[in-house]
């Protein structure tokens, strides 16, 4: 199996980790924050297990993604894994054997709080990890986007 390709990427929001979290919970503001996302909303469940189905551009074409809650521990940590994708209506890739993102909060000492967003990958085998890899940079780009556009809109939200 290939080595996991992990990117970690951190700000520091002007918000409690409860504000945040009001926001980063809820899949149909994802499209507030995180890039590609146009649309998104819970197919079964809440908290822990909860699935999601997020949808959006992919370069030429549309993809809908499957993915489940695997980590909910209000108002500091959610992570959530890839199920299923799909382009264009027809399966995607299947290019890695685990994908996750986790959204990290810490309170600081004054107020405000520590973000990290992390994807770690495991790609499917050798030729998509050479693939994945060649797109760290774009990916980690992707990442910092994401931290700051949340970053901003809870700046403009009351908190």
């Amino acid at each position: 199996m290939p080595d996991p390709i992990h990117i970690v990427r951190r700000t520091t929001v002007a918000a409690p980790p409860s504000a945040v979290w009001a926001i980063v919970a809820e899949p149909q503001r994802l499209p507030d924050w995180f890039p590609c996302v146009e649309r998104a909303f819970v197919l079964a469940g809440e908290g822990l297990g909860r699935l999601q189905q997020v949808e959006g551009p992919w370069g030429s074409q549309r993809f809908t993604r499957h993915e489940r809650v695997v980590v909910w521990e209000p108002p500091h940590r959610l992570a959530w894994e890839f199920v299923a994708e799909w382009l264009d209506g027809q399966p995607a890739p299947h290019y890695a054997a685990q994908t996750r993102l986790t959204l990290s909060l810490e309170p600081l000492p004054g107020g405000g709080c520590a973000l990290a967003i992390e994807s770690y990958q495991v790609p499917a085998d050798e030729a998509w990890a050479q693939a994945l890899g060649s797109r760290s940079d774009a990916s980690a780009a992707f990442l910092d986007q994401a931290a700051q556009r949340l970053a901003v809109l809870c700046r403009a939200e009351p908190g």
